[in-house]
């Protein structure tokens, strides 16, 4: 078994993101409380505290050692990530984005998006693409970055250089070197980084999802209208099939299975419902049941079993655990909740105490 490390934070409140496939180096702290009444301070994933009771507005988690959080005045100022957080410039915007690719997009009063760099310099302006404003510009992912103008959605690169042309209805971030765009007669497709077309999509019923573990997830949207309203979200947000960097459908789920999440090292999340409970499992990437759906998740409320490496974040008749990929348990579900870290530690919240597994 891990070894536990208890760090006794009476009353912390953590606030954390949930399973994604961000990059696991990306976030270092991330906000808290200590005290309902207090000011916010940041806390690291290794369960040192960086600084408390600073800030009265709630900053963003630390990616790259910047963090930024909203002043009394309702815009946002950039600070570093250490015990007397500074400013890195002396600027106030009205829409601040993550330093992700050492960059982060900003707006200035009255001033077109820009992306500014860490030293709080600015590294590039978008202000017009033919003589059309950019009205909208995303974070990074996969290199990559999003801008929206009148006539479309496009891409640029990390200097700023247009490189896919915004002629598009609508496109979906970068992953693993591809994006699906959407023209305007509704027809779709998945390109390369230097825009050359993959393959088609041909069924607009469906909702395709990003690469993972080299793999596109696809999710039938009528599904959403029809399970939603009844409160079945599972079923609402159920996987269909898979599409590998051909296009070729890989994987068909079967249809006593959900699958929802996607793929994350190379492994999903599966359930099977009997009367009224749901119980969790594990695929593989080649849908073979790895530990078949025997955990009664049924009362584990909206948070979800996460896949990390080397460890599944596993509920079982409302408490909470860790099992490996071979089912064994390496924590027992005795936890109310586990929040899990993106660099693959965990902390267990269990009667207003902190634990993280090293």
């Amino acid at each position: 078994m891990k070894h536990l490390l208890r760090l006794v934070l009476a009353g912390i409140c953590l606030v954390l993101v949930g399973c994604s496939g961000h990059t696991a180096s990306e976030i270092t702290h991330l906000p808290f409380k200590a005290d309902e009444e207090d000011r916010w301070g940041m806390i690291g994933v290794d369960g040192k505290v960086l600084f408390e009771n600073e800030f009265e507005n709630e900053p963003s988690a630390v990616r790259n050692g910047i963090f930024f959080v909203k002043n009394l005045d309702g815009l946002y100022e950039y600070y570093t990530a250490e015990t007397k957080p500074k400013r890195i410039n002396n600027k106030a915007y009205l829409a601040a984005g993550a330093f992700i690719e050492d960059v982060a997009p900003v707006v200035e009063p009255e001033q077109p998006i820009s992306f500014i760099r860490r030293d709080g310099t600015t590294a590039f302006v978008l202000d017009k693409y033919k003589n059309e404003p950019i009205k909208g510009a995303w974070n990074f992912n996969d290199g990559m970055a999003i801008i929206h103008t009148a006539g479309g959605e496009g891409f640029i690169n990390p200097q700023g250089e247009i490189v896919i042309e915004p002629r598009y209805r609508q496109v979906q971030p970068f992953s693993e070197g591809a994006a699906v765009v959407w023209n305007e007669d509704n027809t779709g497709a998945v390109i390369d980084k230097t825009g050359k077309k993959l393959f088609d999509l041909k069924d607009q019923k469906i909702r395709y999802l990003d690469y993972h573990n080299d793999l596109m997830a696809c999710v039938d949207v009528q599904n959403f209208g029809k399970y939603a309203t009844s409160g079945e979200f599972l079923k609402a947000v159920a996987i269909d099939y898979f599409l590998d960097k051909q296009g070729k459908k890989v994987m068909s789920i079967p249809s006593n299975i959900i699958v929802s999440g996607g793929v994350v090292h190379n492994h999903m999340v599966c359930y099977q419902s009997s009367e009224d409970k749901t119980f969790a499992g594990i695929m593989d990437k080649k849908g073979q049941m790895i530990i078949r759906p025997k955990y009664d998740v049924s009362q584990s409320g909206s948070a979800e079993v996460c896949i990390e490496k080397g460890f599944i974040c596993m509920a079982d008749k409302g408490k909470w655990g860790l099992i490996d990929f071979d089912d064994n348990i390496i924590c027992p579900f005795e936890f109310d909740q586990i929040l899990p870290f993106y660099d693959g530690q965990h902390a267990f919240c269990q009667e207003r105490e902190i634990l993280a597994t090293d």
